[in-house]
């Protein structure tokens, strides 16, 4: 997960220029074929494939939809891409350009995807009479390419900064060579994070070198296009085509509601505990192993693997204080207990450092985390740990006090975050502090330490009558509203984005998972509890819900499990972002933090509407 610090710093500079990286990330959309010809089309598409056989040797023609479709006078495609997939992996999948002198490119690509996956190791290695059969239990995704757009430019870096990532194809012509990248077939092995990357290959595929030298150039006569698509999927062979964008749907603002606030945050509990390794039929020292290292860090549902089995200490204490934080509100009792149990295990297991692990006591916003969530655990269970948990507890307290004390503000987030884990027991010492932290201007150098300066304040209760917190907040909430996506300030823009803030990440802007940030601070700032502002009457508490619905998208539902191998271990996650289906620990605790804290204002918020 990135450091929080550079979140501060991406949406000042949006701040500045927030206009432009609406327009960069939403496009407007070309000629594109209606939902109702790529509905008709995939109709016909699952027929063929499903009157095939995979016989040795290989006898099969492509589809011929000009007989038996019926297509709009207008439909017209650039190119079209198929993926194949068996219980979520892709078997097979290829893309084909359209030829002015051949059949519907989605009639060859389809032949292609099916020729690719009849060499796909699980199903050679199947019986005969089965392996012939196999096209029947494929799940189908098509992808059709509307009109293609040239840029202006000849840096192949910039211009790929300038495609919706995953929601657009990118092409490159040379001469009468043409390569494209269409977003099912990059999504499904979650080859997104990087457009200039796969721009550079693609140019390669056109015979054309444009990233040895680091300059990016492309040479004079090279384009590169980008073209809207439509895409249809499915979950399971026998299932309906339903229509895809980034490989998700969209959720709409009127899905949150209290119910779903609740329905998140479990799923989310559920998802972590997942990550808490299994170690039956393993020898002893392998367990002991396996438990020091804790939750296993990002998980990448595409590919069915742990990307990070070492995880940050900071990462898995943020998730212990969360599920902490989850034991502790009213959810089922099974729910809070298991939350107890991640909690502790967790903690347990950052007591012991093995192998490549980073101690926290080395990093003080890791051991101010750990403290937080031992506050929290120590209050749910009078004994947990073992003999040396109390002392390790102390060790935690000794370093999170001197960073405190040298009040490097500086590095803000960090001694923000001791503020928060100290303020309970110092409120005073920690009150008058945050005084002069809040002061601080300009006021941008406060948005990373946002959510735990707020948390300091909520702890430290009485202790100060938050003034100085409200004045800074008041500015920072100015700077947020600003800068969130909304159809208000943009009515074209990306229905998945609208609620998140926009950032920059390897060259593409948009909204990721640390829009979770700025939503738990919202939350926590809107709490009457602390600044005594009315809930219900509160426009800001729209921004909140908005929030709330960019976060509510990222988290991975039943559909978007179609293009997942293991939909166990991902469902309920929340993803890096629309384009990359990474599910990082840290971005889980976060979002898990900010839906905790909205939960009280939604019920305050139907306790006022109906009085």
């Amino acid at each position: 997960m990135k450091p929080i610090c550079t979140l501060s710093r991406q949406i000042w500079i949006s701040f500045i220029y927030s206009l432009f990286v609406i327009v960069v990330i939403t496009p407007a959309r070309a000629e594109l074929c209606s939902v109702a010809d790529a509905q008709a089309l995939f109709q016909a598409s699952r027929q063929w494939l499903d009157q095939q056989m995979l016989n040795d040797p290989l006898d099969m023609k492509p589809p011929d939809f000009s007989k038996g479709v019926t297509l709009s006078p207008t439909f017209s495609a650039t190119a079209a891409g198929v993926v194949l997939r068996l219980n979520g992996r892709p078997v097979g999948q290829a893309w084909v350009k359209q030829n002015s002198d051949s059949s519907l490119c989605l009639a060859e690509a389809l032949l292609k995807a099916l020729q690719q996956a009849s060499n796909d190791r699980v199903l050679c290695a199947l019986p005969a009479d089965m392996r012939a059969h196999a096209t029947q239990e494929l799940a189908l995704e098509i992808e059709l390419v509307g009109d293609a757009r040239p840029f202006t430019g000849d840096r192949l870096d910039v211009i790929a900064a300038r495609v919706d990532n995953s929601r657009q194809a990118m092409a490159i012509r040379a001469g009468d060579q043409w390569a494209f990248s269409l977003p099912s077939l990059q999504q499904s092995q979650n080859q997104t994070q990087l457009p200039w990357y796969t721009m550079v290959v693609m140019a390669r595929e056109v015979g054309v070198e444009a990233g040895a030298d680091k300059k990016f150039l492309l040479p004079e006569g090279v384009v590169i296009y980008r073209a809207d698509t439509r895409r249809l999927a499915q979950i399971a062979a026998k299932a309906p085509a339903f229509e895809v964008s980034r490989g998700m749907l969209t959720v709409p603002l009127s899905d949150i509601t209290a119910h779903a606030l609740d329905a998140m945050a479990i799923a989310i509990a559920a998802h972590l505990e997942s990550r808490i390794r299994n170690p039956e039929d393993l020898s002893q020292e392998v367990i002991d192993t396996l438990n020091a290292l804790g939750p296993a860090g990002e998980y990448q549902p595409a590919l069915a693997v742990y990307a990070q089995q070492v995880c940050s200490p900071m990462e898995q204490a943020m998730s212990a204080f969360a599920m902490a934080e989850f034991s502790e509100c009213n959810f089922s009792q099974k729910d809070r207990s298991a939350a107890l149990e991640f909690a502790i295990s967790t903690l347990n297991s950052l007591q012991r450092v093995v192998g490549e692990e980073k101690n926290p006591l080395d990093h003080p916003v890791a051991a101010a985390a750990c403290l937080l969530a031992c506050q929290l655990v120590n209050h749910s269970a009078m004994t947990w740990g073992n003999a040396d948990t109390a002392d390790w507890q102390k060790k935690l307290r000794t370093k999170v006090v001197e960073t405190f004390q040298l009040q490097n503000f500086a590095d803000v987030q960090t001694w923000s975050l001791c503020a928060a884990a100290l303020a309970q027991e110092s409120p005073d010492e920690v009150a008058k502090a945050l005084n002069t932290v809040w002061q601080i201007r300009p006021v941008e150098k406060l948005l990373s330490a946002s959510p735990w300066l707020l948390l300091a304040e909520q702890r430290v209760g009485k202790a100060s009558d938050h003034e100085k917190a409200k004045k800074g907040w008041n500015l920072l909430q100015i700077m947020l509203v600003q800068n969130q996506l909304t159809q208000k300030l943009n009515p074209d823009i990306a229905a998945d984005l609208v609620g998140g803030w926009p950032i920059t990440t390897n060259g593409v802007t948009g909204a990721t998972a640390q829009s979770s940030r700025p939503a738990w601070a919202l939350a926590l700032a809107l709490n009457p509890k602390l600044f005594g502002i009315s809930n219900a009457k509160n426009a800001d508490m729209e921004s909140l819900k908005l929030a709330l619905r960019f976060l509510k998208q990222l988290q991975v539902d039943q559909a978007s499990c179609y293009a997942f191998r293991d939909p166990s271990k991902a469902i309920g996650g929340i993803r890096a972002s629309p384009w990359d289906s990474s599910q990082p620990l840290g971005a889980n605790a976060t979002t898990l933090l900010a839906i905790l804290e909205a939960r009280a204002l939604f019920a305050l918020d139907s306790e006022s509407q109906s009085n």
